[in-house]
């Protein structure tokens, strides 16, 4: 659901969520609920289809995807630098995405996943925030 004073902006640029998992989530209900646009897709490649030149927006991705790695983090960020990340994990460590985590993502959460708190940081990134009023 989009806000209606962003109605007109929205119907020419990418959603404000991005949600990239292979299957159906529980995610998309949770923040369609909340009044955030989501389009679930496939692949992190499919990603950069997705988005705009201008876009700014929020990426959700599962880091336990073993296409996910640092070269197509640091990619994505170079092509899109408005794009936040959220990475979703059902590890603690990912020494794999050592550089990813530190120079591209925004946020990692823990599966499950506690949509307060998933919430909370789409709050804090600024342009989520309009969605919210």
């Amino acid at each position: 659901m989009v806000h209606p004073r962003n109605r007109a902006r929205r119907d020419t640029l990418s959603p404000s969520v991005i949600l990239v998992e292979t299957q159906p989530s529980e995610l998309v209900t949770a923040l369609a609920a909340s009044g955030i646009e989501v389009l679930p897709c496939r692949s992190i490649s499919d990603v950069e289809k997705l988005c705009h030149e201008d876009d700014l927006g929020v990426v959700i991705l599962g880091l336990d995807d073993p296409r996910v790695n640092n070269r197509v983090l640091r990619d994505l960020k170079r092509k899109r630098p408005a794009l936040h990340i959220i990475g979703i994990s059902s590890r603690a460590f990912h020494p794999e995405l050592k550089d990813a985590i530190s120079n591209y993502i925004y946020a990692c959460l823990r599966k499950p996943v506690d949509f307060d708190e998933l919430i909370y940081l789409l709050k804090s990134i600024s342009f989520t925030t309009t969605l919210f009023e």
